[in-house]
């Protein structure tokens, strides 16, 4: 008991740091507005065009630049100050907010215009996310990392789940149009705190703008724990797209209760999350890793009790496992990161790990059909479940995962006044 009180008098201890809270206001502001962004694009192609083709062209238009920019991103994170490139990707989101909402009631209106916009906000994105990835670092000590990702994940969760809704709500009752000034202000709020945010001066790296790409992909493959779990991590992604980004509401749709009950499901998965985030505050493991991955073995559940046909309260608490194993399991990941890389690598390192959990999605999605039509969702659910507890215990064995230690406070104490 005395230490979780300790380590919540930390967490209050934490939020008392007007750096971090001008952080985490920005971080969640900016998350918000991203999360409505989805739904007010659908419906504003939706206004111009009926056509499903139309919907995924332009969604797919968004997603593009992860791919195509995410590892400069990430040299850029190391380079240039990373608040100057939040606030560059968050004003470029307001903009195209704007853009979006002044089109809707213009002539000028088209699928080409729509999929350019999101293009300008994917890529707004894509440098958003190493920059805000490396800032923790930046903002709190490293006794106060843990602590820190965990409230930053948690309130990035609201507002993850919340945005949609949010949008969905405000086009329904005022349209898409006069719904893109809510996302705008969202933003405006975000641009405001980021800019209150104070980071200390990081010279330019000596070596050029290539060679620092090259340095990065060195410290991201040098690293066995590194590289098993982002491999680990992509793997389960793929199971985790088939079987329930996909498959979930196909097989949902069939069963009483249809699209509600697939509703119900995913926000089981969301309420896991939110739980996970208050979980994970007070707990520190001593082997983050392991911890991390028994939790993400947590994705069998739903995908087995989908592909069985489980009555829909198996699948709604299967989910909600699998949302607090997956808040477990990136928490430790993200912190790990965090303590164990350079700071001024952390920015490239991070583009490595998403970029390379991300390329196998599309595939995925690609392969889910004809997968369920070689197995049936019965056999696919079962093989998708194995395979992820599989790539889990596989992971937990390595030497490397199980070498992997929380320090100590006396340890990040006196490693802290060695520098």
């Amino acid at each position: 008991m005395s230490t979780s009180n300790g380590q919540w008098s930390s967490t209050v201890k934490l939020m008392r740091r007007t750096e971090f809270r001008a952080a985490l206001l920005g971080r969640t502001s900016a998350t918000l507005a991203n999360a409505m962004v989805p739904v007010l694009i659908a419906f504003a192609v939706l206004q111009v065009s009926h056509s499903v083709a139309s919907l995924g062209f332009v969604l797919a238009t968004g997603y593009a630049p992860q791919i195509a920019f995410l590892l400069f991103s990430g040299v850029l994170a190391d380079r240039v100050s990373r608040r100057t490139l939040m606030l560059a990707a968050t004003t470029a989101n307001l903009l195209c907010q704007v853009a979006l909402g002044l089109l809707l009631v213009s002539p000028l209106m088209s699928i080409p215009t729509l999929a350019t916009l999101a293009a300008v906000g994917g890529l707004a994105s894509t440098v958003f996310s190493p920059a805000a990835q490396g800032m923790v670092r930046e903002v709190v000590p490293s006794e106060m990392m843990h602590e820190a990702n965990a409230v930053l994940r948690g309130a990035q969760n609201v507002a993850r789940i919340s945005g949609p809704a949010l949008a969905g709500l405000l086009v329904a009752t005022f349209g898409v149009a006069r719904s893109c000034v809510a996302s705008t202000i969202v933003l405006a709020v975000a641009l405001v705190f980021i800019w209150r945010v104070r980071l200390p001066d990081r010279p330019l790296p000596p070596n050029g703008f290539w060679r620092h790409l090259a340095d990065g992909w060195s410290e991201f493959w040098s690293r066995r724990w590194l590289r098993f779990t982002v491999v680990a991590g992509a793997i389960s992604n793929v199971a985790w797209v088939i079987g329930f980004d996909v498959l979930g509401p196909f097989n949902l749709s069939s069963m009483p209760g249809g699209a509600a009950g697939w509703g119900a499901v995913v926000a089981g998965f969301s309420a896991g999350l939110i739980v996970g985030s208050f979980v994970v505050i007070s707990w520190k493991p001593r082997r983050p890793l392991v911890v991390g991955f028994v939790g993400l073995a947590g994705h069998a559940l739903p995908l087995a009790s989908i592909g069985l046909s489980a009555p829909l309260p198996v699948s709604i608490a299967a989910a909600c496992v699998a949302g607090l194993g997956s808040e477990i399991f990136l928490l430790n990941f993200t912190t790990t990161i965090q303590r164990e890389l350079p700071p001024d690598s952390i920015g490239r390192v991070s583009s490595w790990d998403m970029l390379l959990s991300i390329v196998p999605i599309p595939f995925a999605y690609l392969s889910a059909q004809a997968l369920q039509s070689a197995l049936g969702p019965a056999k696919l659910g079962l093989l998708l479940a194995t395979a992820s507890v599989a790539i889990c215990l596989w992971i937990i064995a390595a030497p490397s995962t199980r070498s992997m230690r929380q320090p100590n406070p006396s340890e990040i104490s006196s490693q802290s006044g060695a520098h």
